[in-house]
């Protein structure tokens, strides 16, 4: 129930379907070693956004 919420959020604030929701809340509980609900308790309370959940943008290639 909490991360269904937490998708819920995600996707009604940063204008995400369901799916990219859960995907990101997936991908940066496992990159960061937590539970998925204790994130999603945190996008809840608003201690955690959309735009901490992306990846990171891959470093820029030096130019030659």
């Amino acid at each position: 129930m909490i991360i269904e919420q937490a998708k819920g959020i995600l996707a009604e604030r940063h204008g995400i379907d369901l799916g990219t929701a859960f995907t990101l809340l997936r991908g940066h509980a496992r990159q960061h070693g937590q539970r998925l609900a204790d994130l999603a308790a945190a996008v809840i309370n608003g201690n955690t956004t959309a735009i901490e959940l992306l990846p990171s943008a891959p470093a820029a290639k030096p130019r030659k």
